[in-house]
């Protein structure tokens, strides 16, 4: 029904501008010159109330309709204009002018979307967003970027949360030539919406964890990968030397590999697999590659931690507090209101939920309605300064001017809002000099909203100022996530990578294995043998310089040896370190394997992690990134030579390090 009402008024309203237009003649279609769009020039220059005409502003182009006027004027019947169906019903209008290429009138339908968005205080608009980054695209993909740039510009500033709508702007910019200024900024404003806003900051923080966990499972399997391939010749000849002699190193070698991929074969997942792999490569690893090892087993071993930690991030999805995010940042927010509705029907008394509700209920034109909701809220929260001073603009609006400066006062000193309001009533009331004072008292406050109030014109209704909902308040309500619930979840994505073993009880249980490879592997007579520095072969811990048997009788016995034996040797060595020095080279493609097969663990490992985190970064922004506005980055192949820039520098580094050696 009050849809219907909406529609109705909204349609008398526009025929009577039009008719009052076309009868007004050349009134309103000023010369050029007139019309700029600028306010017009007046003698007071300071911040303070004259008794003088409040100056008037001049649209350059005509408006159909004066939407501030109409959806916050002061409404007798408590129903104002519903400012929202009518966003609604200009997005039609302005689909339907561009559909029939009337681009003229499209724009002037954008320019009303502007400010109709700017006077129902709605924080983004993303349906109309989404429209204008889409016709960004497409413009810029047929070379039109002024278009492209125009519509990118427009979807960020009627959504300055959503993140894909600066990207736009910079990819646009990129295309530009000379307009590195437009590109940095654009950049610059797509990481600020990252963190701004409770939903951004929730998507941004479940990136960075997703982006951590994958990165450290993924240094902690290369690592004990190198590792195993390192030492693994040892570990065969150790099995070897308690077999039969007829089962040799191939039966060893089958046996070793048996071992390192049970627990993987045994469904125990991949992240059980790799504590298996560190531990075993412990018992043959020197001081500082098992050091290493034991900090990646404790950095697995806390994952799940981690995860629990982190389990609030992904209960909002779906959730009351995601409605309450959603009521808060979005003009368009119908389940969500609903879910809310029927929420505050069932009893609930509760502060956020309420005023939220009231916000809506004034976006809507239900002023008797968001009178009804913000006294909920007081009722919640007694004396709350951002619910007494939007429940004083509502009653303003209500031609209830006397109760509004009630409230106001109540409110108190502590925001400007309530300050800045009173004045506005005293000005209406010729009452100057109390009005300068309290414009005095509300710099003191907030100078930089106190000059922004002083310079905006319009009527009385139109200068209120609300108080803005404060997000953070939504952080806490997700702490309150009830442990059962976040229990679940963490096993549900647990299961993933850690298999059917409980995600609590896998730290003890990696701290258990990584502890005993430390101990078997650190003893000064452990019985597990060490490659020879100058042939690669087993060779006991115990020996002089660690030299396998056959370089000890060659090099450091004084024993006669063949001169055919020692020249064997000796080609033998230099195939194992010309082999060894290669490989080292080609795995520093990958930066920091190299440095890691080659006994250099700490640099080794600070360089697969920058590596590994710039390839997993990009493989989770561009295809497993997930944000409830699903329009989207759009990060496309800039990202992706961007991501490969990154990974050969570091990887030219690697090489360089090596190719030193």
């Amino acid at each position: 029904m009050r849809y219907a009402e909406g529609v109705v008024r909204v349609r008398g309203v526009m025929i009577g501008a039009w008719v009052g237009l076309v009868l007004a003649g050349p009134a309103w279609a000023q010369p050029a010159g007139e019309g700029d769009g600028e306010p017009a020039e007046s003698a007071a220059t300071s911040t303070t109330f004259v008794a003088a005409p409040a100056p008037t502003y001049r649209p350059a182009l005509p408006a159909p309709v004066q939407l501030r006027s109409e959806v916050i004027a002061p409404a007798a019947s408590g129903r104002a204009h519903t400012g929202v169906e009518e966003l609604l019903e200009r997005l039609e209008t302005r689909a339907s002018y561009l559909r029939k290429g009337n681009t003229a009138s499209a724009e002037i339908e954008l320019g009303q979307l502007f400010e109709l968005r700017d006077a129902l205080g709605a924080v983004n608009v993303p349906l109309a967003s989404g429209l204008l980054v889409h016709e960004s695209r497409e413009a810029l993909a047929r070379g039109d970027t002024k278009v492209a740039l125009a519509t990118a510009e427009a979807a960020a500033r009627l959504s300055p949360e959503l993140v894909g709508a600066h990207w736009q702007r910079f990819q646009v910019a990129t295309a530009l030539e000379g307009r590195l200024d437009l590109a940095v900024s654009a950049a610059r404003d797509a990481l600020a919406a990252r963190v701004r806003g409770f939903r951004n900051q929730v998507a941004a923080l479940t990136d960075l964890l997703g982006i951590f966990v994958l990165t450290l499972l993924g240094v902690a399997a290369l690592y004990a990968l190198l590792q195993l391939v390192r030492y693994g010749r040892c570990a065969a000849a150790d099995i070897a030397d308690r077999l039969p002699g007829w089962a040799g190193m191939l039966v060893s070698s089958l046996m070793v590999l048996l071992v390192l991929f049970a627990p993987l074969a045994a469904g125990l997942g991949v992240a059980t697999t790799v504590v298996v792999w560190l531990a075993a490569s412990m018992l043959y690893q020197v001081t500082s590659e098992r050091v290493v090892s034991m900090l990646l087993v404790v950095a697995v071993a806390a994952l799940p931690l981690v995860m629990y930690a982190a389990a609030p991030l992904l209960l909002v999805h779906g959730s009351a507090v995601d409605d309450l995010a959603e009521l808060a940042s979005e003009a368009f927010a119908p389940e969500a209101e609903a879910r809310l509705l029927a929420a505050s029907a069932a009893g609930s008394r509760d502060y956020e939920l309420s005023f939220l509700l009231g916000r809506r209920a004034r976006a809507m034109g239900d002023l008797e309605g968001a009178e009804r909701w913000y006294r909920a809220a007081l009722e919640a929260r007694p004396g709350d300064v951002a619910a007494k001073n939007n429940l004083g603009v509502v009653l303003y609006l209500l031609r209830r001017p006397d109760a509004a400066r009630i409230e106001w006062r109540d409110a108190g000193g502590t925001r400007a809002e309530p300050v800045l309001n009173i004045s506005a009533l005293d000005l209406e009331a010729s009452r100057f000099e109390e009005a300068n004072a309290g414009l005095a008292r509300a710099r003191a406050i907030d100078r930089a909203r106190t000059e922004r109030f002083s310079d905006s014109v319009g009527t009385t209704g139109e200068r209120l100022l609300d108080v803005p909902f404060d997000q953070s308040a939504l952080w806490t309500r997700l702490a309150r996530a009830p442990a059962a619930d976040a229990s679940e979840v963490v096993q549900g994505l647990w299961t993933r990578v850690g298999g059917p073993l409980p995600w609590a009880a896998f730290p003890a249980l990696a701290l258990v294995l990584g502890v005993l490879g430390w101990l078997l592997g650190a003893r000064a007579h452990a019985p597990f043998s060490t490659p020879c520095p100058k042939c690669g072969q087993p060779a006991s811990r115990r020996a002089v310089d660690g030299y396998c048997s056959q370089c000890q009788t060659i090099f450091l016995k004084a024993v006669a040896v063949e001169p055919a034996m020692r020249l064997a040797k000796e080609r033998a060595i230099r195939r194992h370190q010309g082999r060894a020095l290669w490989g080292e080279r080609l795995l520093s493609l990958l930066a920091g394997a190299g440095h890691v097969l080659g006994g250099r663990p700490v640099e080794g490992l600070i360089l697969l992690v920058a590596f590994v985190g710039v390839a997993v970064h990009w493989l989770w922004m561009d295809r497993l990134s997930v944000h409830p506005w699903a329009t989207g980055l759009g990060l496309g192949t800039w990202h992706f030579g961007a991501s490969v820039a990154a990974c050969g520098v570091l990887a030219l580094i690697a090489l360089r390090r090596t190719w030193a050696k």
